[in-house]
């Protein structure tokens, strides 16, 4: 279990109920599902702080 304050680094992909990729931190996903945006450019993992609320509370539960 992670502590409240460690900070964790984590590749991502969001999809709707219908199935669509809507978001991705990884580069060839995005491309392959048609969600890439070079702005946005490096795509990397997420860096999120555990337990300040940076994340879905639901997607903080799991990654404690």
């Amino acid at each position: 279990m992670l502590s409240k304050a460690k900070t964790v680094r984590v590749n991502y992909t969001g999809f709707l109920l219908d199935g669509r990729c809507f978001d991705s931190s990884i580069e060839s996903i995005a491309r392959a599902n048609n969600v890439y945006n070079e702005a946005r450019a490096p795509y990397e993992p997420l860096e999120v702080v555990i337990g300040y609320r940076q994340v879905m509370q639901g997607w903080e539960k799991l990654l404690r």
